[in-house]
């Protein structure tokens, strides 16, 4: 029997997601499927050797044949990944593996024994659409402490030339500002200084441009990096534009922040941890830290602290900043067809000119030594926003505004289908593979044509099915229903906790409360927009005494974080769904500690809040059920709030896979 391509391709993506027994157990069931001898005599085919992967570039013209020419569009993106420096005697190959490839390997590269120049570090060139899902390795590299940057641009050139012939055009070239990269831009024609900026060069191939960008993502965490270190200092001209209070950019503002509210659980920026402000080495490697300094959430809690007189004035200048490199990372990382670059995006298009001009005028101060002299060195974060938002202008102006795209969705400009591929072949079971296990990885992911990852992990799942099947197994709850009921009868005063619930939060916990009633109003209005009583329980402007809910000190956070100001912005709570979110949590902070080890502690909390909801002390709809809603999506959102708070006191604790590996840590 003779196996068609396409099955055999879709043989290598079942082998790949379900591994080697779960293969051979949909085989068993009689499916028609090749044997794994088969699909090792078909990558045998395919030797995977370094450098351009021809066979590869041959099947990606296969697939895209019938593409629209803009279709064929793609960025090329390269990095390194790192490597166990070895020799080893691959049986595929039937050859050594280990060695710098040598395409790039330099001159005086070898080792003081030997004529051997051992691999740590392994490049990879992938490309990816620019306007349809797709993306596919052409080639990789085993490499050594560095590459030469014009040997690394001939190798772009080479490959950039090689998709040519195969209908592919690569419009843009993607990596990170690493000094080797740096070096291929100086080798390419590629300048970014304060005088000029040159980010894009003739075409190898076509009469066309071709853009240079630094990795977006990369460009942001350098940019949270600089400010860990220095203060930045704003052009005179920006103060006056924008009304600022000073010139001073600090992250010292944010730290300031953070202590305020770390000993709250109701927090006004939840998402702020100790990782954001100090982070540990590795820490500052992780793009999503820094782009939850860099949010709207962190710079409006520093304006509201700032109304309430618990920040100085010049925190407000930090705010803004914080405001501007949000709006600008949503910009270039946009994700979805309403946040791209379209024809007529002026906003978004104004926001990267601001950016092309803010940019070069940034001056820094060291915070380690306060007193010291303005710095008008040039620095690389610099660089990395003016050569990423020019290169963003110039491509949506030459294809966007050209009408030749509908829109320019930037996100596809970042490496981060390249880091996926990367934390694919470190989730293969080991974090710094040898070169031929990453030749082995590279090859079966490669060939598969299958890169994603689950969502919210950086690794595929395991090979190990059957260990799931103990968790399919329900659990009766009968033995632990004694503590749902030993709680429920635990008598409580609700009347008198309600009462100490107006001096039981500060104003950080009022307005934190203040926003989450904001949310159950949102949830829950379209539900009961039939009921004009329950829809002005949930969110009535005015109170029975005549005044206004946008007066209210409860809000005023809510009033800030909202694009729309108190017209058509975030919803506002009336007061009376303010008072009720208020005693269900001082119900719950009485309760918290009795309910750890029980169980349906959400049932628990409504049984306590029973005769809150009959005492008529706060006039509740009946109609609909309002108040049991209410207080199941109050409850809900707390418990995961109190367990996280929970969770975060270990998380700063290392964590070992084996004693041994906890010795290793230890013993040096």
């Amino acid at each position: 029997m003779t196996w068609s391509v396409q099955t055999i391709r879709q043989a290598f993506q079942i082998r790949y997601i379900c591994g080697a027994q779960g293969y051979e157990f949909i085989r068993s069931l009689h499916y028609p499927l090749p044997s794994y001898r088969t699909l090792c005599d078909r990558i045998q085919q395919a030797p995977f050797r370094p450098g351009i992967q021809a066979d590869i570039i041959e099947w990606l013209q296969y697939k895209l044949q019938s593409s629209a020419v803009q279709e064929r569009d793609c960025v090329l993106m390269l990095d390194e990944m790192s490597v166990k420096k070895c020799l080893e005697y691959d049986k595929g190959l039937r050859s050594f593996v280990g060695c710098v490839t040598d395409t790039v390997k330099p001159a005086h590269c070898c080792d003081a024994n030997s004529n051997l120049a051992l691999a740590n570090h392994a490049l990879v060139l992938m490309v990816r659409g620019l306007t349809t899902k797709w993306k596919q390795v052409v080639a990789y590299y085993l490499t050594g402490d560095s590459v030469d940057g014009s040997v690394l641009w001939n190798l772009v050139k080479n490959v950039i030339v090689d998709l040519n012939v195969a209908n592919v055009n690569v419009r843009a070239v993607v990596c990170d500002m690493g000094s080797c990269n740096r070096a291929m831009w100086r080798a390419a024609g590629i300048v970014s200084c304060k005088e000029v900026i040159t980010n894009s060069v003739k075409h190898p191939v076509r009469d066309q441009l071709l853009y240079f960008l630094p990795d977006i993502p990369h460009v942001l965490k350098n940019v949270r990096n600089c400010l860990l270190s220095n203060d930045i200092l704003l052009p005179p001209e920006i103060v006056k534009e924008y009304s600022l209070p000073g010139a001073i950019v600090s992250m010292s503002h944010v730290q300031n922040l953070h202590e305020l509210q770390q000993a709250s659980e109701l927090k006004i920026a939840p998402s702020l941890r100790r990782q954001h402000v100090a982070p540990k080495q590795f820490e500052k490697m992780k793009v999503r830290f820094a782009a939850q300094v860099f949010s709207h959430s962190v710079s409006s809690a520093l304006q509201f602290c700032v109304n309430a007189k618990l920040l100085p004035v010049g925190v407000l200048t930090t705010a803004w900043f914080l405001e501007f490199i949000n709006q600008w990372f949503d910009v270039a990382n946009a994700r979805t067809k309403l946040q791209a670059l379209h024809f007529n995006s002026v906003n978004k298009i104004s926001v990267l000119k601001s950016m092309l001009s803010l940019a070069p005028r940034l001056r820094f101060r060291s915070r380690k030594t306060v007193s010291c002299e303005r710095q008008i060195s040039w620095k690389p974060i610099q660089t990395g926003l003016l050569m990423a938002t020019k290169s963003l202008l110039d491509m949506h102006a030459d294809f966007v505004a050209t009408r030749y795209y509908r829109y320019l969705m930037t996100s596809r400009l970042t490496q981060d289908a390249l880091e996926n591929l990367f934390s694919q072949i470190r989730g293969r079971g080991d974090s710094h593979p040898t070169p031929m296990k990453f030749r082995h990885n590279l090859r079966l992911i490669t060939i598969s044509q299958f890169a994603k990852t689950p969502e919210n992990t950086s690794y595929d799942s395991a090979d190990n099915a059957y260990f799931a099947a103990p968790l399919l197994r329900s659990k009766s709850r009968d033995d632990d229903s004694h503590h749902v009921s030993e709680l429920a009868e635990t008598s409580m005063d609700v009347d008198a906790v309600c009462s100490e619930a107006s001096g039981m939060f500060d104003v950080c916990e009022n307005n934190a409360l203040g926003y989450l009633a904001g949310w159950i109003a949102f949830k829950l209005k379209s539900k009961v927009s039939c009921c004009a009583q329950c829809s002005e329980f949930l969110s009535q402007r005015e109170s029975d005494d005549g005044s206004s809910v946008v007066d209210s000190a409860e809000l005023q956070l809510t009033l800030i974080k909202s694009y729309g100001g108190s017209d058509y912005g975030l919803t506002l709570p009336s007061h009376k769904l303010l008072q009720l979110i208020h005693c269900a949590e001082s119900i719950f902070r009485v309760c918290k500690d009795d309910f750890v080890q029980s169980t349906d502690i959400q049932k628990t909390l409504l049984d306590r809040c029973s005769t809150l909801l009959s005492s008529g002390n706060i006039d509740i709809p009946q109609c609909h059920g309002l108040g049991v809603q209410i207080l199941h999506k109050f409850f809900r959102l707390r418990l995961h709030v109190f367990s996280n708070q929970i969770s975060k006191t270990a998380a700063d604790e290392c964590q070992h896979g084996s004693k041994s590996a906890k010795a290793r840590s230890v013993i040096k």
